[in-house]
């Protein structure tokens, strides 16, 4: 009497089904996306999220007080012409540029009269710092 050996079925797995799914729930979640800008603007300035930050090394700095007092490099200055004339000099000998640090109470109309100094003094890249809003 011959017996007949049993085979091992193959037991194997389909997942183009599966693979289906996850690219139609892809594709469904991208399409579901708001993709459209927001026309306004909904920020408290001079705060800022993100981390990254003008370096101060070797830059000329301007602060502009709340009473609307000038400081360059720490140094309170008397008066706009002062200010052009130092500006003037230093930048013959900085080249790499200015920050601007104005109070939240500042005019805006002031920071545009100190960059426009800036500009006319020679100084091209200027910068308007903020500070780093904490969570």
């Amino acid at each position: 009497m011959e017996f007949k050996k049993k085979r091992k079925k193959d037991i194997h797995i389909d997942i183009t089904p599966l693979v289906d799914t996850v690219f139609i729930l892809l594709i469904f979640f991208a399409l579901s996306l708001n993709f459209t800008k927001n026309t306004t603007l909904d920020i408290e300035l001079p705060e800022i999220t993100s981390k990254k930050t003008a370096s101060q090394y070797d830059k000329i700095l301007i602060n502009i007080t709340k009473d609307e007092i000038i400081y360059l490099n720490n140094k309170p200055v008397d008066n706009i012409i002062k200010l052009k004339k130092k500006l003037s000099r230093m930048q013959k000998v900085n080249k790499s540029g200015l920050i601007i640090e104005a109070d939240l109470n500042v005019r805006h109309g002031k920071i545009i009269e100190i960059m426009d100094i800036c500009k006319t003094s020679g100084i091209n890249n200027i910068a308007i710092a903020a500070h780093v809003k904490q969570f």
